[in-house]
């Protein structure tokens, strides 16, 4: 994914394919800096958050997001760290990205800004049926819904969500870039 989310605007952890043995795969490079996730920083939000839990979690939705995000900067000058996390929504409704839970994001600690994305392999119909894969790029994309936020929106419905709790200035950029100020 390196290669097209900064086309997007969208910075990206390094990946390359990979072989150990007979087994095939890929491999991450490490993101430099301290990265404390989202659900750390949701659980200071709210007293009761369940940090350890998966799937679909009470206090895990856009509104408390923006909130824990609000002292964090964004990726260029002038974004906020919500303005970058409504790219990654939107980066990952083009890809179908089915797994942005409260650990696939965090915020580098050091430089107090939103890390690069992170933790692509549940996308592009990874663990889908071949024959539901290519029945079709609308109907594909129409199936996938959020399984880790309320409502279970479809993608394209999270990321324009996320796209109209921008200000307006913002929202424009986001949405005729892909989502950042490049």
């Amino acid at each position: 994914m390196r290669r097209n989310a900064p086309l997007l605007g969208v910075p990206a952890a390094k990946v390359d394919l990979a072989v150990r043995g007979e087994t095939r795969g890929v491999i991450s490079w490490r993101i430099g800096g301290v990265l404390r996730h989202g659900n750390e920083l949701l659980n200071g939000l709210y007293e009761d958050y369940e940090a350890d839990a998966k799937g679909l979690v009470k206090g895990y939705d856009l509104p408390s997001i923006r909130t824990v995000l609000q002292p964090y900067g964004g990726w260029d000058r002038g974004l906020t760290a919500f303005d970058c996390f409504a790219g990654l929504l939107v980066f990952d409704a083009l890809i179908s990205n089915t797994d942005r839970h409260h650990e696939n994001w965090a915020v580098l600690e050091e430089f107090q800004e939103l890390a690069p994305s992170y933790d692509h392999g549940a996308s592009l119909g990874f663990n889908t049926p071949t024959n539901m894969r290519w029945s079709g790029a609308r109907s594909f994309a129409a199936r996938g819904r959020s399984r880790h936020f309320p409502g279970r929106l479809s993608y394209v419905d999270l990321a324009q969500s996320a796209l109209a709790m921008l200000v307006p200035d913002i929202r424009q950029v986001a949405r005729s870039s892909g989502g950042s100020g490049h």
